[in-house]
């Protein structure tokens, strides 16, 4: 993928991860559709947005649906994109995962233990 379209994706991640918290069915089920879809385009992945990721499925204040987006997007690229675009972001990685299943959140628990994240990281 061209640098234009990792702009794009940087710019819009956000919007697209608040669709995953609409009430609306469709469209919350659409931008996880379109969030997997973004996560297996490229193989080299976007690194830049891993941060902001990390940031947002660990944040106090975030919705449990934003939350379950952004550990499904990491889990997504965890499982598509390659090693050397990911071996800068173990800690992140481990960090997420620690948060969220010493969390209180029933659902955050249960996706980080359902993602193959939780059982092939050291």
């Amino acid at each position: 993928m061209s640098d234009d379209f990792s702009q794009f994706i940087e710019m819009y991640l956000v919007d697209i991860l608040y669709l995953a918290i609409s009430g609306i069915r469709l469209m919350s089920q659409q931008a996880f559709v379109c969030m997997e879809e973004i996560a297996a385009a490229p193989q080299n992945g976007y690194p830049k947005i891993l941060g902001q990721l990390f940031s947002n499925a660990t944040g106090k204040n975030k919705h449990k649906m934003h939350k379950k987006g952004c550990l499904q997007f990491l889990h997504f690229s965890f499982k598509l994109w390659s090693t050397d675009c990911l071996e800068r972001h173990v800690t992140g990685f481990a960090k997420v995962i620690k948060t969220c299943l010493a969390g209180k959140d029933p659902t955050e628990r249960e996706e980080v233990r359902s993602d193959h994240i939780y059982s092939n990281t050291p």
